[in-house]
């Protein structure tokens, strides 16, 4: 049996038909759709969060603590191995390299320290162990002088 010929043009008629239909209605649509759209003011009103809720929310979405002040008078804290090493092999690996760029810089000392054998790294813990040393001093002292401090300005609030 064949198909008949007509059969197949009613098939591509209706898939003309079809498709003329919905590129229509698409048409449609776009232009009920520009046609009703307004600036949002006009239709939607805004919302308005109270002040007091508005700071609170905002303080939460940061999420991020207000930073304390640091003290000036405070003692620096004591570097590392790592730091001295780097503070030592900088000038000389910037004659070897001058075009380097910082963060090159500081891959080249990366690969310097891991390659570095022990014995030569125990110069540098050294001197951090030292620092550290230095530094639990100066913390102690610090903390004495803030505290004797605190206790006489009391004193002499007191007397008044």
């Amino acid at each position: 049996m064949q198909a008949s010929p007509q059969g197949n043009n009613q098939v591509g008629a209706f898939l003309t038909f079809d498709h003329c239909v919905a590129k229509r209605c698409y048409i449609s649509c776009l232009t009920v759709k520009t046609q009703q759209r307004r600036p949002r003011s006009s239709h939607v009103p805004k919302f308005k969060m109270p002040k007091a809720k508005a700071e609170k929310s905002e303080k939460k979405a940061k999420g991020k603590k207000e930073k304390k002040e640091k003290d000036p008078n405070a003692p620096k804290k004591p570097l590392g191995a790592y730091m001295f090493f780097c503070a030592e092999m900088r000038p000389k690996v910037k004659e070897e390299h001058p075009d380097f760029k910082i963060t090159e810089m500081a891959s080249k000392l990366g690969e310097l320290w891991k390659e570095l054998d022990e014995k030569a790294k125990k110069k540098f813990q050294d001197k951090a162990e030292k620092d550290k040393e230095r530094y639990q001093k100066a913390l102690e002292k610090y903390k004495a002088e803030s505290k004797g401090g605190a206790a006489e300005e009391e004193e002499e609030e007191d007397e008044e």
